[in-house]
């Protein structure tokens, strides 16, 4: 995840199942959390999938900044 800002993931855990992850960054830039998507790997095909990641990547970007906006 950190040399590419994301993981994708197919039939890792479970037969059938595709993920998308994004690290969320704490205050101490440190990851947190993690953000995912998971869904059956028949409704994320390839061609979805770029669209899908800048999604997760955009939405733990936003999740990051809001953290790093809280009072300490």
């Amino acid at each position: 995840m950190r040399a590419h800002g994301h993981a994708v993931t197919e039939s890792e855990v479970d037969e059938g199942l595709r993920s998308v992850a994004a690290p969320v960054v704490g205050r101490d830039g440190r990851i947190a959390v993690g953000l995912a998507v998971v869904t059956p790997a028949h409704r994320l095909d390839d061609a979805a999938l770029p669209n899908v990641v800048r999604a997760v990547r955009e939405g733990a970007a936003a999740i990051t900044g809001r953290v790093r906006d809280l009072d300490p």
